[in-house]
């Protein structure tokens, strides 16, 4: 009998935990929706709220790394600086970080911190072509021609690499 009843309960209380989590992931799906479309800030804004509002410890890097992309958006790329590297410290190498950081060293003027960011991105994700036309930008802001003619040619090819690689 009491196993019949703990099973229960433990049945019941599944179900209600994956509930939330299927809410977690409804919004999720609708704040991405409305990053990605021509939405209003204030929804995007209010979307993440309920999501934050939740405080399930599922998705606590992921909410922070929409947090820093969103703050991107908007432009404001020293708080975004700051939160990139908070999230950083929290989860080093987590999808497109590095590039993200060496993204917005580039915009606040420091070319050597960007270089190292974008170094730590391709060691991350060495077949990103994405990487190496963000370092081609760095070095040449940095008057590496060179340096930076070569890595477009990396980026070129591994364009052409991934392009194969996807039709496979």
């Amino acid at each position: 009998m009491f196993r019949k009843i703990l099973a229960g309960l433990i049945g019941v209380l599944l179900i209600a935990y994956g509930f939330l989590f299927l809410k977690k992931d409804y919004l999720f799906a609708k704040f991405i929706s409305l990053m990605t479309t021509e939405e209003t800030l204030e929804e995007v804004t209010s979307t993440f709220a309920k999501i934050q509002k939740l405080r399930l410890p599922a998705y606590p890097v992921k909410t922070s790394y929409y947090q820093l992309r969103l703050e991107i958006e908007r432009r404001r790329f020293l708080t975004a600086w700051e939160m990139g590297l908070r999230l950083h410290r929290l989860a080093p190498g987590y999808y497109d970080l590095e590039w993200h950081l060496a993204f917005l060293a580039q915009k606040l003027a420091r070319p050597q911190t960007a270089l190292v960011w974008i170094e730590k991105a391709i060691d991350y994700h060495p077949f990103e072509e994405s990487n190496y036309l963000l370092k081609a930008k760095i070095l040449d802001s940095m008057d590496l021609e060179e340096l930076a003619k070569d890595s477009l040619l990396t980026a070129r090819k591994l364009s052409i690499r991934n392009r194969h690689f996807k039709a496979d």
